[in-house]
C-alpha cells in the first residue's frame, strides 16, 4: 500500500468534521509547496462556509505582526 491509497484509508475513516480538517491542511501544503490544486472547489463543498483562496496572496512578516 503507497502512501496515498494509506491516507485515503484512515480518512475514510474519520468524521465529516475530521475530514475537512486534513483537506484544509492538503490545500495549504499545495499553497505552501506551488502545487496545482487537484479539483475545483465551490462553496457547496464546505458546506456552508466560504472558501478562500490565498494562494495568490504574498504575505510580509512585518506587516503582520504590526497588526
Amino acid at each position: 500500500m503507497n502512501t496515498t491509497e494509506r491516507i485515503y484509508a484512515e480518512v475514510k475513516r474519520l468524521p465529516e468534521e475530521l475530514a475537512d480538517q486534513v483537506l484544509d491542511f492538503v490545500l495549504f501544503l499545495e499553497q505552501r509547496h506551488g502545487v496545482e490544486c487537484a479539483v475545483s472547489e465551490s462553496p457547496a463543498d464546505h458546506g456552508s462556509l466560504p472558501v478562500l483562496d490565498t494562494r495568490e496572496w504574498r504575505f510580509d512578516r512585518e506587516q503582520a505582526n504590526a497588526r
